[in-house]
């Protein structure tokens, strides 16, 4: 056994004289993870079958309707993209604070990160900025429950060009004389550049192992990989370049294998393919001897294939000294790891509005073809029927067929019961019930029949959820993932690119950067920094201010005793202005020019305002000051549940009546 362990990637005990070795400790705390997940990860399976509009359909017959409704799709694209527009459309959406004492603003420092997040895409082709990254983590745990970040980087060699410029010399004809004359030369030469870059990677819920009993002992993160890959990063000094070899050796049996089992006409059990796959299984936490104590606290290892541990237990490599994850559920459950996902409940009421659309397609078809009996002795030819009847086919009947019988005749007519349609339309609020999605956030108009009550409880039920979720997204997953992010870039500064260094933070700040030791920069700029997110709760706190500010102004204008009163105390101007940023509009934009001043005077302005309230509010406009009525709008005049809206001429503002 000791020989045994002077191999490269073999095994080893978790401490000095254990029993317990650290791949079956790694193993042990995989399967106990792994069984504890087995009902979740079969609910995430079905959830991601649903979103891609997968059904099992082996109970339908032959001519059946098979048709998928995409209801689930439509809450998962309509709620991944609202969050993407927040990070995306509406300027700044985080700060970040530095310790007290840091030689670098804080303005810079977030700039900076701003850069590394938007420039993730750049890194390596097929990465996602952080925006486009953020909505798929959204997607994710709408349909896997937990999202799940890792916060890592490493090593990057890019090219850079560079045009060099020189002189040579050139002969030139004149008069039939040879001369030589300088001539300016560019030549493009190119360089490479080595630099550390921020990664940042969504974890599939179905390859991160968490510890079940949710007190934070281990977390396991599955992952395949190239061998190409691993040689590379062995060579980095990631991984063990001895125990890669050992794998790397195993292929190379295999190839013998299987070429020796060929040339005898016999098969291999597992042929190797052309691309060589490793399978790591990363372990970040504590190990455990087999008395239950402590043999190594915050340690890093990874083994591969199951049989190689191709990086030893090590101190965690990060300063911060967290583990390079953050995970946060959409929806909590109390005491849970695993939690649930909004897209259970949505699941099922959508794999039973199938059924029902179904069902009733398949009842208008049988009500158009229905089901024929045919004489199949009347025919001259049986055979051309092998293949059904379709419309329109003209069947040749025998002489001797007596005139006016029926070779073909219809004996059922499907029928759509009118119960299945109400049906459907209760499967499909509840679907929009347990999604917290209801017509209103999906931007279509509601029912005529609904009233206007009802609307304004839907919608404000809906933004109860979305406030909540919002609210857990940016304080549980990504402030702590910013977080990681800021801290890890600060414990490799040194490795940074230093041109992006300079742009982003000016040659000053960069200086002073450079010139400070990284034990001082993680003090100063890292570890005590704190980050805020507030885009994609802005965003909705604006549209609520929005809508009180409009009901304030409704009250106040039609009311003659409150109107004197704001005018005396509040400017209009400032508050039009603030009316425009809360819709994101910058009013300054809207602002006269200096020459526009000059040529037309504020009593001119008011004189033509004047005479558009005169020609909007004359003959043909007493509609418009009256009540909007359902033949305006394009509607029914029956409708008895009509939200009726006044319309203010000075204002152009509505109010429910």
């Amino acid at each position: 056994m000791a020989q045994q362990r002077r191999r490269p990637g073999d095994d080893r005990p978790v401490a000095q004289g254990a029993d317990l070795t650290v791949l079956t400790a790694i193993r042990e705390c995989k399967r106990e993870a792994e069984a504890a997940s087995r009902r979740r990860r079969d609910k995430n399976r079905l959830n991601l079958q649903a979103f891609l509009g997968e059904q099992d359909w082996t109970h339908k017959q032959k001519g059946q309707s098979k048709e998928f409704l995409p209801k689930s799709a439509m809450v998962v694209e309509q709620l991944a993209a609202f969050v993407k527009r927040a990070l995306v459309d509406f300027g700044e959406w985080f700060d970040i604070k530095l310790p007290p004492g840091s030689p670098i603003p804080d303005e810079a420092a977030k700039r900076y990160l701003r850069c590394k997040l938007d420039h993730l895409s750049r890194v390596e082709e097929d990465r996602l900025d952080f925006a486009t990254l953020t909505a798929d983590a959204v997607k994710a745990g709408l349909l896997e429950s937990v999202i799940t970040l890792k916060v890592h980087g490493r090593d990057f060699t890019k090219r850079q060009f560079v045009a060099e410029r020189g002189v040579e010399f050139v002969n030139v004809n004149f008069n039939g004389q040879t001369f030589r004359e300088p001539q300016r030369t560019s030549r493009l030469t190119e360089r490479e550049v080595t630099a550390w870059q921020l990664l940042i990677d969504l974890v599939p819920q179905n390859d991160f192992y968490p510890d079940p009993r949710g007190r934070g002992l281990y977390r396991i993160h599955h992952v395949e990989r190239d061998l190409a890959d691993v040689l590379a990063w062995a060579e980095a000094g990631i991984y063990d370049m001895a125990a890669v070899e050992q794998i790397e050796q195993d292929f190379a049996d295999l190839e013998e294998e299987f070429e020796r089992t060929r040339k005898i006409n016999q098969d291999v059990a597992t042929p190797p393919c052309f691309r060589k796959r490793v399978v790591i299984d990363e372990f970040w936490g504590t190990l455990l001897n087999s008395r239950g104590r402590v043999a190594q606290e915050n340690i890093l290892a990874a083994m591969a294939n199951d049989r190689y541990l191709i990086r030893p237990p090590e101190s965690n490599p990060n300063w911060h000294g967290q583990s390079a994850f953050v995970s946060a559920p959409l929806l909590r459950v109390p005491f849970s790891t695993h939690h649930k996902a909004v897209m259970d409940h949505v699941t099922a009421l959508n794999l039973a509005l199938n059924e029902l659309f179904n069902l009733m397609l398949d009842g208008g078809l049988s009500r158009v073809w229905g089901i024929k009996q045919l004489k199949l002795g009347a025919l001259e030819d049986p055979a051309q029927v092998s293949d059904g009847i379709s419309q329109g086919m003209t069947l040749l009947l025998k002489d001797e067929f007596p005139a006016g019988a029926k070779a073909l005749e219809r004996v059922d007519a499907g029928e759509v019961p009118p119960e299945a349609l109400q049906m459907f339309v209760t499967v499909d609020r509840e679907i929009q019930s347990a999604s917290f999605v209801n017509d209103i956030k999906l931007g279509m108009l509601p029912p005529r029949q609904v009233k206007a009550t009802e609307v304004v409880e839907a919608s404000q039920n809906a933004s109860v959820f979305i406030d909540g979720v919002v609210r857990d997204l940016e304080d549980k997953l990504i402030e702590p993932t910013l977080w990681k992010a800021w801290v890890t870039l600060m414990q490799h500064a040194d490795d940074l690119d230093a041109d992006e260094v300079v742009q982003e933070l000016g040659p000053i700040t960069a200086l002073k950067l450079a010139r400070m030791s990284p034990a001082e920069r993680f003090a100063l700029l890292g570890y005590g920094c704190k980050v805020k997110v507030f885009g994609l709760s802005a965003v909705l706190a604006r549209a609520r201010d929005f809508a009180k500010m409009v009901g304030l102004m409704q009250m106040v204008v039609s009311n003659p005793l409150l109107l004197p009163a704001f005018l005396k105390r509040y400017s209009p101007d400032k508050t039009l202005a603030t009316l425009m940023r809360k819709l994101n509009i910058n009013p300054e934009d809207f602002e006269l020019t200096e020459q526009e001043r000059q040529a037309q005077t504020p009593d001119q302005r008011l004189q033509e305002l004047m005479a558009f309230s005169q020609v909007v509010g004359g003959p043909g406009g007493q509609a418009r000051r009256g009540t909007l009525r359902a033949e305006e709008s394009g509607g029914a005049s029956d409708v008895p549940a009509e939200i009726n809206q006044t319309v203010n001429p000075l204002t152009g503002m509505t109010a429910n009546q």
